[in-house]
């Protein structure tokens, strides 16, 4: 059995794009401030990082993957990550 972290960069490398944000995320957008930091934990490819930086918040994105982190930091619009 592998261990996590090469478990999780063979499935995100794999992968293809952010993905969608976390339904709770986008369904509860008026709960979010204007500004201030967001913490994505587990983030993966960034799904919920790059929606939050979209509405001005700056966001600390971390995950076991280095994979999921690199492809993360290659996308448009991770100024904010």
């Amino acid at each position: 059995m592998p261990d996590p972290k090469t478990k999780w960069n063979r499935i995100y490398a794999e992968s293809t794009g952010p993905g969608k944000p976390a339904a709770v995320i986008t369904d509860n957008l008026s709960l979010l401030p204007n500004s201030g930091l967001a913490l994505d934990i587990a983030c993966g490819t960034g799904g919920n990082a790059l929606f939050l930086a979209e509405q001005g918040l700056e966001v600390e994105a971390w995950d076991i993957s280095d994979v999921a982190i690199t492809k993360l930091q290659q996308l448009p619009g991770t100024a904010n990550i």
